[in-house]
């Protein structure tokens, strides 16, 4: 059963776009074909790149604590659009904030694309990027 119609999810991605505070650049890649040797790590070719793309950055801050250390990581997240093409394996480059200040130069690779469809409809998708900082304490 779902709960929001589509008509629904269509104002509340409207609502949401306005928290779309960051632009970033993608730029899509696909793999090369696959020869009689392939080990499976075939070389990325990439698009076009697309500047100026809304999003919301946030880097969260995850920490693990042992006996001698704390250890923070911070993973860096979009969230975008529900119709965003950016997918996993696309590079992200040049997220910056609303007064145009660089907040992350990259590029990092879309590492995972998570769809938020609690309530039916997807809103929004939040992309986690491949390389976190990590900082021992």
């Amino acid at each position: 059963m779902t709960l929001l119609s589509e008509a629904a999810a269509a104002s509340i991605r409207r609502d949401l776009a306005i928290l779309y505070v960051h632009t970033y650049t993608r730029t899509p890649r696909t793999r090369t074909s696959a020869d009689a040797y392939d080990d499976g790590s075939r070389d990325w070719v990439p698009g076009t790149p697309v500047v100026g793309v809304k999003c919301k950055y946030d880097p969260l801050a995850t920490m693990s604590v042992d006996i001698s250390t704390r250890t923070t990581i911070n993973t860096p997240t979009l969230t975008v659009a529900h119709d965003d093409p950016t997918t996993v394996g696309h590079l992200v480059s040049d997220i910056r904030d609303s007064s145009g200040a660089v907040l992350l130069a990259g590029p990092l690779e879309v590492e995972v694309d998570a769809p938020s469809a609690d309530f039916g409809p997807v809103l929004e998708r939040v992309l986690t990027l491949r390389g976190g900082q990590v900082r021992r304490l």
